[in-house]
């Protein structure tokens, strides 16, 4: 029980289950933590672009809209990992914008619901403390890949960026967990200029934390290897297999952490 001054504070419990509310949460969440480079859009070497990205509106990036994973049909269980398939799609590419030959951009979407306890105090009515006591997070990973003049040697090494992302996505229930985790029973603070204003903004720090770390082991991670796998293919120059070039782009990568 928390108090402040003399006064008793009020606790509710709410279920936040807005999607178009927590797309906008994680969207923020990839401002703070994308590099300038993946902002403004640009690629590797003019080969590829790629990094975390969230959108305001919950996105259709499957055929299926089935989950190919729930973690859990426990519907008591206080954490619930929602994987949509992994998906990808032939982008159009436009030659004049475009030095390099090919482009393959991934997303890892994070989208946050949050069952919580609301502690109030009359002291302080525009702020608001959230005790997180279930969360539903639903991910997914659609891809696109763009190939300017068609070759096979592009679309077999555009093919081996769309594998990495495959191979780490195919994991990404056990990083999504893990991020929920630490913020099962965690209080998050809000203020704004209301009640209201508040709950959002404790349910903003609530999904920018669990994001973020999701983030962290997903997105970052293929851009390293990803990375790796530029520098031993010499963006697709080289005579590597495919195959061959993303095992030395992941033994570097482990090598390294």
């Amino acid at each position: 029980m928390i108090y402040m001054g003399f006064h008793k504070p009020e606790r509710t419990s709410c279920q936040f289950t807005s999607l178009n509310r927590a797309a906008s949460v994680i969207f923020f969440v990839a401002f703070l933590i994308m590099p300038a480079c993946e902002l403004t859009g640009c690629a590797q070497s003019n080969r590829e672009q790629n990094g975390a990205h969230a959108s305001r509106v919950l996105e259709t990036d499957s055929p299926n809209s089935e989950p190919v994973k729930s973690a859990t049909s426990n519907a008591d269980a206080p954490i619930k990992i929602i994987q949509k398939p992994f998906y990808v799609a032939k982008g159009s590419f436009i030659e004049k914008q475009n030095s390099s030959k090919g482009l393959t951009e991934w997303f890892f979407h994070c989208y946050p619901e949050f069952k919580y306890e609301t502690i109030k105090n009359p002291l302080e009515p525009n702020t608001v403390t959230l005790t997180i006591e279930k969360v539903t997070l639903t991910i997914s990973c659609p891809v696109t890949v763009r190939v300017g003049n068609l070759s096979k040697a592009t679309a077999e090494h555009e093919d081996g960026h769309v594998q990495i992302v495959k191979q780490v996505y195919a994991t990404a229930d056990a990083a999504a967990r893990t991020a929920c985790q630490k913020a099962i029973g965690k209080q998050f603070k809000g203020t704004g200029s209301n009640t209201e204003a508040a709950t959002e903004d404790a349910l903003d720090r609530a999904g920018q934390e669990i994001c973020k770390k999701y983030t962290d082991s997903t997105t970052r991670v293929v851009n390293e290897i990803s990375s790796n796998y530029d520098e031993i293919t010499q963006h697709g120059n080289a005579k590597v297999p495919v195959d061959e070039a993303i095992k030395l782009a992941k033994k570097k990568y482990n090598s390294s952490h």
